[in-house]
């Protein structure tokens, strides 16, 4: 008896990587429940990027420091990804996740030029002509495929 290997499609092949760049939690679930509806590749893992910014009027800062402000956006960024990090445990999808404190865009569009990356799942605001329009104009001029998210 002879035994021949027969190789998977994607066996050595490197992972698929996702970028999920967010900038509220709701659109970010839904990107990732499009995700795992989708059909899986076995090589599929996600990056989750939520970018925030500290809006600090300047009333505010009586009260409240510049340091303080950044610790609470981030934890706030924090609760937004510790569910979708569930979800995607729940499905066997290994997943990373990264807050960035600072322009949301600007780190947007930093995180989605990455080499390391295949496929950007890009959360837009449902009803809104504008954002479509924008994010549009962003996904043609993205090294990666960019899929918007309603």
């Amino acid at each position: 008896m002879e035994w021949v290997h027969v190789r998977r499609p994607y066996e050595g092949l490197p992972m698929a990587r996702v970028l999920i760049p967010f900038v509220d939690p709701e659109g970010a679930r839904r990107a990732v429940v499009q995700l795992l509806a989708e059909t899986r590749d076995p090589r599929l893992a996600v990056h989750l990027l939520a970018a925030v910014e500290p809006r600090v009027s300047g009333k505010v800062r009586i009260f409240m420091s510049p340091e303080r402000a950044q610790a609470a956006v981030r934890d706030a960024a924090q609760s937004w990804l510790a569910p979708l990090e569930a979800m995607l445990a729940a499905a066997g999808v290994p997943c990373t996740s990264e807050i960035v404190v600072g322009p949301t865009w600007a780190a947007i569009r930093e995180a989605s030029s990455r080499p390391d990356i295949d496929r950007v799942l890009l959360p837009v605001k449902r009803h809104s002509w504008r954002g479509w329009r924008e994010h549009s104009g962003y996904a043609l001029h993205s090294p990666h495929r960019v899929t918007l998210v309603a």
